[in-house]
């Protein structure tokens, strides 16, 4: 056992979300970003003789999920980008970027599209709103 050990840490307001160039904030107390993975990235065959042939596969597209209070002025940038993406013939590109400035980790698309349009629901205490963003290709670096 070493006699210096260092504490890690970890703090969210170091994490940076950027869609379209404009950073999101006002996350949920819970809340804040998880990036979800569409599927296998390698495949694995066995022939009769025992033999196996692994097969790389494309990468899967991700689906971001930020969740937001409802109270959040990043609602209304997010919802004129999901209009003006809606509204433009050939779509409109929306690069996104969720950087850890802690770990170094980030997830960075040129593209995103918006899967849907969050629900509204007014209670006593204020809610959320989850954005679903999906990106279509991407570059993960992952901390080490």
């Amino acid at each position: 056992m070493e006699l210096f050990q260092v504490a890690k840490s970890y703090s969210f307001s170091d994490v940076q979300i950027v869609v379209a160039g404009l950073r999101i904030g006002g996350f949920d107390e819970g809340g804040g970003i998880s990036i979800d993975f569409g599927g296998d990235i390698a495949s694995m065959k066995q022939g009769a003789d025992g033999e196996v042939t692994v097969s790389k596969q494309v990468l899967p597209p991700a689906v971001a999920t930020i969740t937001l209070m409802e109270t959040s002025s990043s609602n209304l940038v997010l919802q004129g980008l999901l209009v003006a993406q809606r509204e433009t013939p050939a779509g409109f590109v929306l690069p996104f970027a969720m950087i850890d400035l802690t770990t170094g980790e980030s997830i960075l698309s040129g593209q995103c599209v918006f899967l849907n349009m969050p629900g509204i629901s007014k209670q006593r205490e204020a809610g959320n709103r989850e954005w679903k963003l999906g990106l279509p290709t991407y570059v993960a670096a992952y901390a080490g």
